[in-house]
């Protein structure tokens, strides 16, 4: 499996607390998991575009503006390309490509329908693509207000509802929806284009770029911030354990609170060194014996009345959650280790 642990950023020390506190990076599996043998896809915008008064309420000095239309026929042009672009930047598959044009021209673009049995028959065994990951709809809502002295206030809405086929199926694999939303305060000029028309239109060319963005985030697996911290203390041998870890040095960190550890008898000492043991564990990828010392510093650290009992708690739930996730990750992966 690629390693699910990225340290970025050592961020601050508490002297009154003697807790030094870290930020790493977790990897999480994907919410949906395609079979090993999908590396490559085609992206398709199967949708059609949503009249451009549609969805639109808009005030001026509390009196609703009609007959302004915005122009929203981009807006599953830009999630797909936006979706296709971060598929092949993420080179979780080998070969991504993207079709603009639309797949349909007529019917109710309120419904979502399934890609044409001809379009995909053409796709899998004509152009060898293994999966097509299809936009069937998006849908977007805008309120914006503007009051008499121009601020404005725009609250802006969109979901897509994608499916996904695969070679070796009649029916998608899945069908999901993604929603995102956009709240946005300005300070405007007496120009009603640029208030009504220019600057909606603008911010849902960006709410529907970020879901295709999102919709990147169903299929690869993504990376999420996770808060960590030490007990440092003021003993020397505890500062130089502190010193190798900050540089990376995890092993000789953990060998020199494994020796303390050992000198220790108080409950509590010994409950913070077998904490600090079981971060050096989690940063060199060894889940399991970090989850048992993380366990064992609970135990100790039982009767502490500082409140790091409760972050151990929850540190213990992200190391079960991480080893839960460890599987599916590698299956995950497996899409581009064969």
């Amino acid at each position: 499996m690629k390693n699910s642990l990225l340290l970025i950023l050592l961020v601050f020390s508490t002297s009154c607390s003697s807790l030094y506190r870290f930020t790493i990076e977790i990897q999480e599996p994907a919410p949906v998991t395609l079979p090993v043998d999908i590396t490559h896809l085609l992206v398709v915008n199967n949708s059609l575009p949503q009249p451009g008064d549609v969805g639109i309420t808009r005030k001026f000095k509390g009196i609703e503006i009609q007959g302004m239309e915005l122009l929203l026929d981009s807006a599953a042009w830009i999630s797909t390309a936006a979706l296709s672009s971060r598929l092949q930047e993420s080179r979780f598959f080998d070969r991504v490509y993207c079709s603009l044009q639309p797949v349909r021209s007529h019917g109710n673009w309120m419904y979502a329908e399934p890609l044409p049995e001809s379009l995909r028959r053409e796709c899998f065994k004509n152009r060898d693509f293994d999966a097509i990951i299809s936009i069937d709809r998006i849908f977007l809502e805008l309120k914006e207000e503007v009051n008499e002295n121009y601020f404005i206030d725009i609250q802006a809405e969109a979901t897509a509802t994608c499916s996904i086929y695969l070679y070796n199926r009649e029916s998608p694999l899945t069908t999901f929806p993604v929603s995102d939303s956009l709240f946005y305060k300005t300070i405007g000029i007496e120009d009603t284009l640029a208030v009504f028309k220019e600057l909606p239109e603008y911010l849902l060319e960006e709410l529907v770029y970020n879901i295709g963005e999102k919709i990147t985030h169903i299929l690869i697996p993504s990376w999420t911030e996770r808060q960590r911290f030490l007990f440092s203390g003021a003993q020397a041998r505890m500062q130089e354990a502190l010193s190798f870890a900050r540089s990376g040095k995890w092993n000789r960190a953990e060998t020199l609170w494994m020796n303390e550890y050992a000198a220790k008898s108080k409950p509590l000492d010994k409950g913070k060194l077998a904490y600090n043991i079981a971060v050096a564990h989690e940063m060199q990828d060894r889940l399991d014996s970090a989850l048992q010392w993380a366990s064992v510093a609970k135990e100790h650290l039982k009767t502490d009345k500082s409140g790091t009992t409760v972050e151990i708690d929850n540190y213990i739930r992200d190391l079960q959650q991480r080893l839960q996730d460890n599987p599916l990750l590698d299956l995950q992966w497996g899409a581009v280790q064969n």
